[in-house]
């Protein structure tokens, strides 16, 4: 995707979706850099992929504002309640669905090389290796964002944080 869509505040209610492998799963699979996605809620539902699974992006090279996603999401390789791989620039947006991943799971954002600002997750996360309750693995920028869900790891995993479970 690689335009402009605006919610108006709106919200989509019990979006259900399975994929395989590929380069992202959620209501948009890929943003572009050009992409903003604003003011747009997800209720209820499900995301399931095999990799690269997000409620609202699967891979996001744009900008997500005001949105939110309270939506679960399962993925055995990169998940995140809002975006499952970010590369772009979340900000004023929340995810408050359960996330599951063996690894690089995240409430928020399951790995990160952007920047995150006010937001927030408030989902249980589940998996074992960089899990985190915001950010599974972050090698960009978070500032002023929280999260509250409780973690729960699979033996043997390396990695976890109740905020960020590896930052680099």
């Amino acid at each position: 995707f690689s335009g402009i869509f605006d919610g108006l505040g709106h919200s989509i209610n019990q979006l259900s979706m399975m994929s395989g492998y590929g380069g992202g799963s959620g209501l948009f699979s890929i943003t572009t850099k050009d992409a903003l996605i604003q003011n747009v809620g997800l209720n209820g539902g499900s995301i399931w992929a095999t990799y690269v699974a997000g409620g609202l992006v699967g891979t996001n090279v744009g900008t997500i504002r005001n949105s939110y996603a309270a939506i679960d999401v399962d993925s055995y390789s990169v998940s995140g309640g809002l975006v499952a791989r970010n590369n772009g620039v979340i900000t004023n947006s929340h995810a408050t669905g359960a996330v599951n991943g063996q690894v690089q799971a995240g409430g928020l954002v399951g790995s990160n090389n952007g920047s995150i600002s006010n937001s927030y997750a408030t989902g249980s996360v589940a998996g074992q290796t960089y899990i985190g309750g915001l950010v599974g693995i972050n090698w960009g920028t978070v500032d002023t964002s929280f999260a509250t869900g409780r973690l729960t790891i699979t033996p043997g995993g390396y990695g976890i944080g109740g905020l960020i479970g590896s930052n680099s």
